[in-house]
């Protein structure tokens, strides 16, 4: 476990950890102040665990519901609720179910709609319309590019956008809002290759941006506001 202070990267030494994996969602709570990790990959087996990082200690959670094993989820904290929202992932099939924490508990939700089973999808908030946005990842069929919007409307359920254009077909690209401009933005992923492109969500279209200088190419990447 590593933290950054704005200049410095400084390794932990908490008491306790999680163990070791990899492909696991990880958002930041602010309605707790901490760090919530969820299931991944340990060597081939799956993990469903649930933990807590306050700053100083990792914490494992023992909720009451929880969803099952998974690896390659995708979580973000949903503002409008107040509560982070999980989606999807593999546990030897695509998942299509969605979960929100609430700080203590998971809950499954059960909306009239749910978007198709994938894994290594990209889903970040859209404070521009008070919604989740789920981009990509490999579906039953392989790699998709469709696009879901969580939370639409008075209702909580999944209703599928038809932007003019989209990123092309892809998965572990990295996304994030953009607190100051109150947009989503993409970047990179792979298919056959591996992307540099970037892309804004601008609540209903995806816009294509044409920086001076842009990182080269990659997948399995990170970004952050």
């Amino acid at each position: 476990t590593w933290t950054w202070d704005g200049s410095t990267w400084t390794q932990q030494a908490p008491t306790s950890n999680p163990s070791v994996r990899d492909s696991a969602p990880m958002s930041y709570d602010p309605g707790t102040g901490q760090l919530l990790l969820f299931g991944g990959n340990n060597n081939g087996a799956t993990l469903g665990d649930t933990w807590t990082w306050t700053g100083s200690t990792w914490t494992q959670q023992a909720p009451t519901d929880q969803p099952s094993a998974r690896s390659s989820a995708t979580m973000s904290f949903d503002a409008s609720t107040g509560r982070l929202t999980l989606f999807g992932g593999y546990n030897g099939t695509e998942l299509g179910d969605t979960w929100t924490w609430d700080g203590s508990d998971w809950s499954q939700q059960s909306p009239a709609v749910d978007a198709p089973g994938r894994y290594l999808a990209m889903m970040a908030y859209d404070a521009g319309t008070a919604q989740l946005v789920l981009f990509g990842g490999f579906g039953v069929n392989g790699r998709v590019n469709d696009t879901w919007v969580w939370g639409y409307g008075a209702g909580r359920d999944w209703v599928q956008q038809s932007p003019a254009q989209s990123p092309s077909t892809r998965a572990f690209s990295a996304m994030a809002d953009d607190g100051k401009t109150a947009q989503v933005g993409l970047v990179g992923g792979g298919s056959t290759g591996y992307f540099g492109d970037t892309w804004l969500w601008d609540g209903s279209n995806w816009v294509a941006q044409k920086p001076a200088h842009s990182p080269a190419a990659r997948a399995w990447t990170s970004l952050a506001y």
